[in-house]
C-alpha cells in the first residue's frame, strides 16, 4: 500500500500538471516537456519513498497496522521499546527480516529513512553467524539482532536481562541446518551484555 499510494499520487500529480499547462498554451505539448513532466514527476515519487507524509494525515493504533501499511509479509514477533516497536517478519521461505516502527504521542507512525542505525556489528566467534546493534534515530531505544547456524533443538535461549528472548527458526531447504535468529530490546547501549544458546555463550559485549 505504501509504494502504491506513492505511485497513484505522482500520477494525478502528472495529470494535473498537464492538464493545467494544456489548457495555458491552449494547444498540445511539445513532446520535449512531456517527458521532463514525466521525469519530474519520476523524481519526485523516489522522494516520497522517503517521506512518509501519512504521519501528518494519520496516526496508526498498532505497529501491525504500520507495518501492513508499509510491507507485505508475516509477522512473527513484536519486541516493544519506549519509543518504538522492533518488528520481526518473513516473507515465504527466506529468513527473518526486521523492520522498526515509531512510536510518538500515543500513536504508531511510519519511520522516517534511516532512523534505524546500526551501531555495531561482527561475525560470531563461537559458532556460525553474526550480530548486530540497532538503534533507533537518537533515543535510547537499542535492539540486540543475532542469527546462528545450528543443527541441534534448541532447549534454551537466555541473556543477560533475564528477560524473555525472542527467536525465530527457519529450516534450510535440503539440509538439516537451521537459521536461528534471536532479537532482543536494551534500554541504553547493551553493555556487558550476554547471550546463551544451550547453556553455551554465543555472543557478549564488552
Amino acid at each position: 500500500m505504501y509504494f502504491a499510494v506513492r505511485i497513484v499520487f505522482s500520477l494525478i500529480l502528472l495529470f494535473v500538471v498537464i492538464l493545467i499547462l494544456w489548457k495555458r498554451k491552449r494547444s498540445a505539448l511539445r513532446k520535449k516537456t512531456v517527458m521532463a513532466l514525466i521525469l519530474v514527476t519520476m523524481g519526485l515519487g523516489v522522494l516520497l519513498q522517503f517521506c512518509p507524509i501519512e504521519n501528518v494525515l494519520v496516526g496508526f493504533d498498532s505497529p501491525e497496522s504500520v507495518f501492513h501499511y508499509m510491507r507485505v509479509g508475516e509477522i512473527q514477533s513484536l519486541i516493544e521499546g519506549e519509543n518504538s516497536t522492533l518488528v520481526v517478519y518473513s516473507q515465504g521461505r527466506n529468513a527473518s527480516s526486521v523492520q522498526i516502527i515509531e512510536k510518538a504521542e500515543g500513536a504508531y507512525r511510519i519511520p522516517v529513512f534511516s532512523m534505524m542505525k546500526r551501531i555495531d556489528s561482527d561475525t560470531l566467534d563461537t559458532t556460525a553467524g553474526h550480530y548486530e546493534v540497532l538503534r533507533f534515530s537518537d533515543t535510547e531505544d537499542y535492539y540486540i539482532c543475532v542469527s546462528v547456524m545450528m543443527t541441534a533443538p534448541i532447549d534454551s535461549i537466555s541473556d543477560s536481562f533475564s528477560t524473555n528472548v525472542r527467536y525465530t527458526v527457519s529450516e534450510l531447504v535440503g539440509s538439516k541446518t537451521s537459521v536461528v535468529s534471536i532479537y532482543a530490546y536494551s534500554k541504553g547501549y547493551p553493555d556487558r551484555y550476554y547471550l546463551n544458546i544451550n547453556g553455551n555463550r554465543i555472543l557478549a559485549l564488552e
